[in-house]
């Protein structure tokens, strides 16, 4: 986990874009956003490993597979972000990484 990259949002933003709704303006409405956490698998999972890796440097596969490795990344960034560090990816943890 290095923290956000330089210009990293574009990317992201297309990646997202590609997996989830996105508004009429272009954002996220994180209220919808499906909740995931260990265990979890599919779309939204790739979203959130692509957003890691993406924006935060982390090494962790983008396959869709919430595991282990995937939880570790998650919860070094709650802490670090004033969040509950559950390893729960819910409204306030999306918020935070899709801000």
């Amino acid at each position: 986990y290095r923290g956000p990259e330089p210009g990293g949002a574009s990317n992201v933003n297309a990646n997202v874009n590609a997996n989830v709704n996105a508004d009429a303006n272009g954002g996220f409405d994180v209220a919808t956003m499906t909740t995931v956490y260990k265990g979890s698998t599919g779309k939204a999972v790739k979203v959130l490993q692509s957003v890691l890796v993406e924006m935060y440097g982390c090494d962790i596969a983008v396959d869709g597979v919430f595991g282990p490795a995937t939880k570790e990344c998650v919860t070094l960034f709650q802490s670090r972000h004033g969040l509950d560090a559950d390893g729960v990816v819910g409204p306030k943890t999306w918020a935070g990484l899709l801000a």
